[in-house]
């Protein structure tokens, strides 16, 4: 579908408000996230201070030594504006993307809303920290794959420049190997869809184009083995021990879960703690309300960023703001049951594409569904083995910031597929996706 001129006006209008809110989250010293005192002496010390016995890749800290070339004073403010600026740029092509898989302009509009302001996405573009880089290379991974098909003339460009984002992304965050094997789908439907004398062409450039981003995870790998790293070793629990997340925890709700809709912070009433909330409700929580409230201080010239770091953990709501969140996050409900559906029904409907090229999903759909899939893999097949799943907080939207702004964009391709052609329903959708959005922003 061809972007329309009024396309055009709307995205450029919400991601100028989009900017904005970014920066003026930076002007409050939202960077001073969790772990910030860990993330400000790697991004100040690197490559010195790094090691692979870390949590994260060295991406964000390479980031960070960059901007300390602009200015060493103001290292932790130029990296939090990059962050905003790429996660900004983010959003204008994912946009694009959603010209391909939501034919309504009215609920287009309603995605691109949603995926700007959603409160988790808008907090965790400006905190210091590896997920901020995830929604960028995501999104650029997911459009060169659906270029695959849209240019097959370039495939092997194409592949190239996909393994190259998925390289970088895996010096960002290890959870992009996810993608290794959805994209290997993708490149399997190339394969057998494509004319037989192109047939080993792709093969070719998409084995090559996953082979360096697989060499890539297996020597990160390797270097977090031999360092004793967390991500290899000190993460697990060992044999025989009790998970502290179970598998009841992670697929079903708990009665105490209506407590969600009186928007607990996570500091303040210990929502973090073991089978207190389930999964999906902590992850329903967390996603529409600013949960450790980063962004609810108010800047103040006078006051040094390290005390404000040092005091993020602690600073309350007001009750203006807990009154809105609780709204925020009854409102939000008809967003996560639309997600819940849309990412059923259009995982079995990719893998039913890619798999036997059969049924009513576009590529563009297919491919955007099983890259959200592959990413969120790790930690949802990996969150019961993990020790302190509850406790250090791997239930968090932001360790799959990407899947879930794209599952959000799938509820709402559900109802494009489903409602579409009725204007009073994609009309009060779309009045209501901007109410909630305007409430998110006063949250945040």
């Amino acid at each position: 579908m061809i972007e329309s001129r009024t396309d055009r006006v709307f995205v450029g209008i919400t991601l100028a408000v989009c900017l904005v809110q970014g920066l003026v989250g930076v002007a409050k010293y939202g960077y001073c996230g969790q772990d910030f005192d860990y993330h400000y002496s790697l991004l100040t010390g690197f490559p010195r201070t790094f090691s692979y016995a870390y949590t994260n890749p060295p991406g964000l800290y390479a980031l960070g030594w960059v901007a300390g070339l602009v200015s060493r004073t103001w290292i932790l403010e130029i990296t939090a504006v990059m962050l905003v600026v790429l996660n900004t740029a983010a959003l204008w092509l994912l946009s694009r993307i959603l010209t391909r898989i939501i034919a309504s302009p009215e609920l287009r509009y309603a995605a691109i809303l949603l995926a700007a302001f959603v409160p988790f996405r808008v907090v965790h573009a400006v905190v210091l920290a590896s997920d901020a880089l995830t929604v960028p290379v995501f999104v650029a991974v997911a459009w060169y794959a659906i270029q695959l098909f849209e240019r097959p003339e370039h495939d092997a460009r194409t592949w190239a420049i996909v393994g190259a984002f998925v390289t970088a992304g895996l010096l960002i965050k290890y959870t992009f190997v996810g993608l290794l094997p959805a994209l290997a789908l993708v490149a399997f439907h190339q394969i057998v869809t494509a004319p037989p004398a192109r047939r080993r062409s792709i093969a070719t450039a998409a084995a090559i184009g996953l082979l360096v981003p697989s060499l890539a995870f297996l020597t990160e790998m390797g270097l977090s083995r031999r360092a004793h790293g967390v991500t290899t070793v000190t993460q697990w629990i060992g044999p025989g021990e009790a998970p502290e997340m179970t598998a009841g925890d992670l697929i079903g709700l708990k009665a105490r879960d209506v407590e969600i809709l009186d928007a607990p912070q996570y500091f303040q009433d210990r929502i973090y703690e073991p089978h207190k909330y389930s999964y999906l409700g902590l992850l329903h929580l967390a996603a529409f309300t600013d949960v450790m409230n980063f962004f609810q201080q108010p800047a103040d010239p006078a006051r040094h960023r390290t005390d404000h770091a040092q005091g993020s953990n602690g600073f309350p709501r007001t009750r203006r703001v807990q009154a809105r969140s609780r709204i925020a996050v009854a409102a939000s409900l008809p967003f996560t049951l639309a997600a819940l559906a849309g990412t059923c029904v259009f995982a079995a409907a990719a893998l039913a594409r890619l798999l036997a090229n059969r049924g009513w999903t576009a590529q563009p759909l297919a491919v955007l569904t099983v890259l959200a899939l592959g990413f969120y893999a790790p930690i949802v097949t990996g969150i019961t083995r993990m020790v302190g799943a509850y406790g250090a907080g791997y239930w968090l939207p932001r360790l799959v910031m990407p899947s879930l702004v794209t599952f959000l964009v799938l509820g709402v391709a559900l109802l494009d597929r489903l409602f579409g052609r009725a204007p009073a329903f994609t009309g009060t959708w779309l009045v209501y996706t901007t109410a909630a959005c305007l409430l998110f922003i006063s949250i945040t």
